[in-house]
C-alpha cells in the first residue's frame, strides 16, 4: 500500500490530516492507483484535501525521476439537507487530470 508522507517530512502544510479520517486517505489512494494504472509504483505525497473546496493536490514522485503534479477533484454528493456526508460513509468521485507534467528537479520546491 503506497501512504502519504507527513508534513514534518515534507515541510508543506498537511490540511488533510486534521480533516480526513487516515483510512479515509489510504481509500482515494487506492482510488488514485485504479484511475491512473500507469502510476503504479510511484510514491504519493498527499499536499492538500478539504472539505470546502473537495479538490486533492498530489505530487508524484519517481515517474522516470520526474515530480509531476496531479489534480483530482472529488465530487460528494450532498444529502436534501445540502450538507455534505461523511468522508467513510459515502462513496468518493473522482475526476483526475495530470498537470505539469515537465521535468523538475527533485531539490525545488512544489508550491500549490
Amino acid at each position: 500500500m503506497v501512504t502519504p508522507q507527513s508534513s514534518q517530512m515534507t515541510g508543506q502544510p498537511d490540511e488533510l490530516t486534521d480533516r480526513v479520517p487516515h483510512n479515509t486517505m489510504e481509500r482515494i489512494l487506492q482510488e488514485i492507483m485504479a484511475v491512473n494504472c500507469r502510476l503504479e509504483g510511484t510514491h504519493f505525497n498527499i499536499s492538500t484535501l478539504t472539505a470546502e473546496t473537495k479538490s486533492i493536490r498530489i505530487d508524484i514522485v519517481g515517474l522516470q525521476n520526474c515530480i509531476a503534479s496531479l489534480e483530482l477533484c472529488v465530487t460528494l454528493a450532498k444529502d436534501r439537507h445540502n450538507t455534505l456526508p461523511d468522508w467513510d460513509q459515502e462513496p468518493l468521485y473522482f475526476h483526475s487530470k495530470v498537470i505539469n507534467l515537465e521535468a523538475r528537479s527533485r531539490s525545488n520546491n512544489v508550491l500549490f
